[in-house]
């Protein structure tokens, strides 16, 4: 599953360089396989059970185990390191403060015990002891940010909010978070009633040109409660944030046309600090330090539990770990209010296959579209799944529903009918599916992918063989790196009969895309039709060993026996589909 990385804030490296000096890199993502459950081990047997959790990021097991640990070792502080991280990363926040303390009381401590001790106590009321726990922590790294935005919440929590837009001036001395001093400096005037003072921090904050869903939505609040209705649609029907294009684009009708907000978007300080976690989550996210990125946004959670975007963004950590179940629970967290709502509840379904519930996938994306008649996303999300499963006239059946519900089409519908091009071809309704491919082109002409199928398509059909070509060739300049296309350039040639012309392209796909049987087929066959006959014997058994489909199976096999036929017609071999043209295919509605 590729990961989506919703939430990018739009800021460069230079505004992350003081976050990143303390946080290291994060551990690449294992695919997660269950340990044995949560039972009655041995002191040794629970820390061995945990640290096999957790290298396979099952974080909610491994903290039951070191908490078990624990229980038969209390005073052991490596027990309570390992045991009060893990509980901080499943939101388990009152449990990991009461460890930080018990490892204060020891003298050994880590600097995350204090942020989650400050932020418990601001939870619980306790603002001033809050203050001291943050004014004990070291100076650099994520603290040099996420620092003075805590304190300027708690001085306004005790009622003194222009001294707390003061306390976010130390922010402001980082090259890169300018914004989110006036930022968070309007939230805090605007949330003590103060709008109008709030007004320049918007307004210097909107002038960043940050493109931040949060920011705008704000501004919307703003706008709306200034009596500038028509400017607060117009701010949220107009962000479009690429990197935070499956937040934004899933949920722009809910965005825009929603009801406007006459409230603060930040309505009490608690609620503030919550929107700091949640901000450094996201830059940190961005950075793909996930482990950390989830503790800030747990600690968010304590603080505001039914926040929208903290709630999204968690789901989609506990996604990219492979943590599907939980990560669904996540997502159903989500209050049906949120304009966010929508594409959360599209993203659980589409993830119930992960789990081999296809059936159930398909019949919550049923009941979705169902409810909201005049979407098209639920059934767009149901055709790539039936895609995905090579249930090819299913698919398209799906994509005729949703393109029913689609006035005129834009350039961005381009994926749509490449989608459904591709269904249609493979369920061998050819007229219907070149015509998807060719609008798909009037849309957006020099799209590499629509190109290589269409002219690759046309070969096989043997017909427009000059332009097919020359299509291929430009798909090939343009994504010259593209084991598939370049692989579509080679077997193109060889259909041709071109094939000392053939042999290079299809060499070099091999250097790209290694392990894949239909490319190292292909070469074999090129390999045999310029006389590299024991060459081609290799690249056949290596197919073979790639596991290739079974139809493409038997006939490598036949191949292996009694070579290519003099002079006969080489087999029709399907084009490989690379993650672009398969399932994963971003099919816009």
């Amino acid at each position: 599953m590729q990961s989506r990385k919703a939430f990018a804030i739009g800021f460069g490296a230079m505004s992350l360089a003081a976050l990143l000096g303390a946080c290291g890199s994060a551990p690449p993502s294992t695919p997660a396989s269950a340990p044995t459950p949560p039972g009655q081990f041995s002191t040794y047997g629970s820390y061995l059970a945990a640290r096999q959790a957790q290298a396979v990021r099952d974080t909610s097991s491994a903290a039951e185990f070191y908490t078990q640990a624990l229980a038969q070792n209390p005073d052991d502080p490596e027990l309570m390191r390992r045991a009060f991280t893990l509980l901080a990363a499943e939101g388990r926040i009152e449990e990991a403060a009461a460890l930080a303390e018990k490892l204060r009381a020891l003298g050994s401590g880590i600097q995350m015990a204090g942020l989650v001790r400050a932020v418990h106590a601001a939870k619980i009321g306790q603002y001033a002891r809050a203050e001291s726990e943050l004014a004990a922590l070291p100076d650099g790294g994520y603290n040099s940010f996420i620092g003075p935005l805590l304190r300027a919440w708690l001085i306004a929590a005790r009622g003194e909010p222009q001294r707390g837009v003061v306390a976010l001036a130390a922010l402001g001395q980082t090259r890169g978070f300018e914004m989110f001093e006036n930022f968070h400096a309007a939230l805090i005037l605007d949330q003590a009633g103060e709008l109008k003072a709030a007004a320049p921090y918007y307004e210097r904050a909107e002038a960043s040109g940050a493109t931040y869903l949060r920011l705008v939505q704000a501004m919307a609040s703003y706008y709306a409660r200034s009596g500038q209705a028509e400017r607060a649609r117009s701010a949220l029907s107009g962000f479009d944030n690429d990197g935070g294009d499956s937040v934004v684009r899933g949920n722009r009708p809910e965005l825009a046309n929603g009801p406007l907000l006459t409230e603060p978007l930040v309505r009490t300080p608690l609620e503030g600090m919550a929107e700091a976690l949640f901000d450094l989550a996201s830059l940190l996210n961005q950075q793909n330090l996930d482990d950390l990125a989830m503790v800030m946004v747990r600690l968010s959670l304590h603080l505001q539990p039914d926040l929208d975007i903290g709630l999204l963004l968690a789901a989609d950590i506990l996604e990219d770990s492979d943590r599907t179940e939980q990560a669904i629970a996540m997502y159903r967290r989500i209050p049906t209010s949120s304009p966010l709502a929508w594409s959360a509840r599209l993203r659980s379904a589409t993830l119930l296959d992960d789990l081999g519930r296809t059936d159930d996938a398909i019949a919550t994306l049923a009941a979705l579209a169902d409810e909201r008649p005049a979407r098209p996303d639920a059934l767009i999300a149901m055709g790539d799944l039936l895609r995905g499963k090579e249930r090819f006239a299913e698919a398209a059946a799906a994509y005729d529903k949703a393109m029913a519900r689609i006035g005129t089409l834009e350039q961005r519908h381009w994926a749509l009918l490449y989608s459904r091009g591709i269904a249609l071809e493979r369920s061998k309704q050819w007229m219907r599916a070149e015509a998807d491919f060719l609008k798909a082109l009037e849309l957006n002409p020099d799209q590499p992918y629509v190109l290589n199928y269409l002219g690759y398509s046309w070969v096989e059909h043997g017909i427009n063989l000059d332009k097919a070509l020359t299509m291929i060739e430009t798909a090939v300049k343009l994504r010259p790196e593209d084991g598939y296309i370049v692989d579509s350039m080679g077997w193109v040639l060889f259909r041709l009969g071109r094939y000392a012309e053939a042999v290079p392209h299809l060499e070099r796909a091999v250097e790209l895309r290694p392990a894949d049987p239909t490319i190292n087929d292909h070469l074999g066959d090129a390999y045999w039709r310029v006389g590299r006959e024991n060459e081609a014997r290799f690249q056949w058994d290596r197919a073979l060993v790639l596991k290739p489909s079974p139809e493409e199976a038997r006939e490598i096999q036949t191949k292996l026996k009694r070579g290519l036929a003099i002079g006969g017609a080489d087999q029709r071999s399907a084009v490989p589909l690379s993650p672009a043209l398969a399932a994963d295919t971003p099919t816009g509605g």
